[in-house]
């Protein structure tokens, strides 16, 4: 009995210390961990460039960081969402020589066309049953990851760049070249939509996998944990 009673409280132990996504159906999240899901998880991770002020609407010396991320639960075929808060730039520095002062600014880059991501979309809506399962049943067939964050002034200097063409996905020796992008206008930012083949899917044993942006002059990059984003079973990005 005293042996049962401590495997018990081990085995206890051990589902505690699991991650919600591991631990719950998607349809049991709450309102925190969807938020977590599409803001700070395997899935979604904070990235922060140095950039001159004006880039992003600033006046010179003395700007500060912009407006905070207005980061929406978007995901590949799952539509408009509810709506969570990225982070803000880290603050402002003047550079050397009484030149243009510069910030640093915090974007988020998500993985919007993994299983996970849209079921934290679905949920925030309150989408159930037969809607549910046909938005989460569609084949993907390319890789959507979202920067989230842009500054209008920022997004409009990417926008008519060439430099976003070399944007990539690299593991390894191994690059995936871009094959779409857009553009989504938020509340205060504007939201970057990179689509990448799969025609040579990742694999977990590939190990991680680097998100390479480039904006302009500026250039975010951000990699990510393969092993980590394993889902029910399946690598799922």
């Amino acid at each position: 009995m005293y042996r049962f009673q401590i495997v018990f409280l081990c085995l206890a132990g051990v589902a505690l210390g699991q991650d919600f996504w591991i631990r719950k159906e998607y349809t049991q999240w709450s309102d925190e961990e969807v938020r977590k899901m599409i803001t700070d998880s395997p899935w979604a991770k904070d990235v922060t460039v140095r950039a001159p002020a004006s880039a992003l609407g600033g006046r010179g010396r003395g700007s500060g960081a912009p407006a905070a991320a207005d980061v929406e639960t978007n995901a590949a075929g799952g539509g408009r969402g509810g709506r969570g808060r990225g982070g803000r730039g880290g603050g402002a520095g003047d550079s050397d020589g009484g030149g243009e002062s510069e910030v640093f600014l915090t974007l988020k880059i998500s993985w919007r066309s993994a299983l996970p991501m849209k079921e934290a979309v679905l949920n925030s809506r309150g989408i159930t049953g037969a809607e549910a399962q046909r938005t989460l049943g569609q084949e993907e067939k390319e890789y959507v990851i979202v920067v989230s964050g842009l500054p209008e002034r920022l997004a409009a200097t990417v926008r008519n760049s060439s430099q976003l063409q070399r944007s990539v996905l690299k593991t390894g020796k191994r690059t995936i070249a871009l094959a779409a992008a857009d553009f989504q206008q938020r509340t205060q930012t504007v939201d970057l939509f990179l689509v990448f083949p799969r025609t040579e899917p990742l694999l977990v044993e590939d190990r991680d996998v680097e998100v390479i942006v480039q904006l302009g002059q500026l250039e975010a990059r951000k990699k990510f944990n393969l092993k980590d984003m394993v889902y029910k079973g399946k690598l799922e990005l």
